[in-house]
């Protein structure tokens, strides 16, 4: 099923699928199988280990920073109006659907319990010891830091790639 977002950005034209290219908002997208990222992430642990799991984490920040400067200079969207897309916009790009547990100027959490990082994770290499989501880890800092103004380091406390429900990221300020 369309998800209402997609369907509101189809029927206004914010969104287009061509066969020259994505484009939502004017922003360009490129489509890519998850299992692609989660392989790539293994790879980097394997190669690189802490630094690798580093990249993955920067990867992130790198795509919402990009998202962020693109609705704040095309659109001049901040506040509430931008924290409601970039969540938007998030459960869009196929990760999974973010629910805010808490966020004020000394900490925030974030839960999924439908992150594909997570689940392709657990179904191609098993159960992880140790949190999987690295990208999101990366997207929710730099989302904070939009948000709250300060930058922190987010941490992904429990993973559906470790059995557990839900997975859950918190960041302290």
């Amino acid at each position: 099923m369309i998800s209402v977002f997609l369907s509101k950005l189809l029927t206004s034209r914010q969104a287009s699928f061509t066969d020259k290219d994505i484009s939502v908002f004017d922003l360009l997208f490129a489509m890519q199988p998850i299992e692609s990222l989660v392989e790539l992430q293994k790879e980097l642990e394997k190669k690189l280990g802490k630094e690798g799991e580093q990249l993955m984490v920067e990867f992130g920040r790198m795509i919402s920073d990009d998202i962020i400067k693109h609705f704040k200079k095309k659109f001049n969207l901040k506040g509430k109006r931008l924290e409601s897309i970039w969540l938007n916009m998030f459960g869009l790009s196929g990760l999974g659907k973010l629910e805010v547990i808490k966020m004020d100027s000394k900490e925030a959490r974030f839960q999924t319990d439908s992150s594909t990082v997570a689940k392709i994770y657990l179904s191609k290499f098993k159960k992880s010891k140790k949190p999987v989501c690295l990208i999101i880890s990366g997207m929710l800092e730099s989302y904070t830091k939009e948000v709250i103004g300060k930058r922190a380091k987010c941490i992904e406390t429990t993973c559906v790639a470790q059995g557990k429900k839900y997975c859950v990221f918190e960041i302290k300020f």
